[in-house]
């Protein structure tokens, strides 16, 4: 979206990334044994996340959105992002969630960012990222930016 909106002529001042990757070649193919924990663990995200109180919704929730998960990968897998012209913030959730998968490595914006690139960790999982304490780290991050730029 930054990138359309520069091509459009306007002027982004802030773009703020949260825990994400630019090529998902590098990611999960989903052939990874996920332990009873972790399945357990994303299925209450879900819930927590759709606003389901128990662990069935949770689970016909997951349901529904692997396809879409599943598809969503297919179409990131084929995405080349086009350059941005500015500075980005990253936020990087710095806690494994699992030994087999590394962190989000933010080295891998830099063909895609013109500008500089400021790297904040927030000490959390990449799931967590949206829990309260860890988008008022967030928020503060990226507060303090708009005050400099501002």
């Amino acid at each position: 979206m930054a990138v359309e909106l520069e091509k459009l002529g306007e002027k982004v001042a802030l773009l703020a990334v949260m825990d994400s990757v630019c090529d998902y070649s590098v990611c999960d193919n989903g052939e990874e044994e996920v332990n009873e924990q972790e399945e357990k663990d994303y299925v209450n995200h879900l819930a927590l996340f759709g606003g389901k109180s128990s662990i069935d919704e949770g689970l016909a929730l997951q349901e529904r959105v692997m396809p879409v998960s599943i598809n969503n990968s297919e179409l990131a897998a084929r995405f080349k992002p086009s350059v941005f012209g500015g500075d980005m913030i990253f936020l990087q959730a710095a806690v494994r969630s699992h030994d087999k998968i590394a962190l989000v490595d933010p080295t891998s914006w830099t063909p895609y960012v013109r500008g500089r690139m400021e790297v904040h960790d927030v000490l959390c999982k990449h799931l967590e990222m949206d829990k309260p304490e860890n988008i008022a780290v967030v928020g503060a991050v990226v507060a303090a930016k708009l005050e400099e730029l501002f």
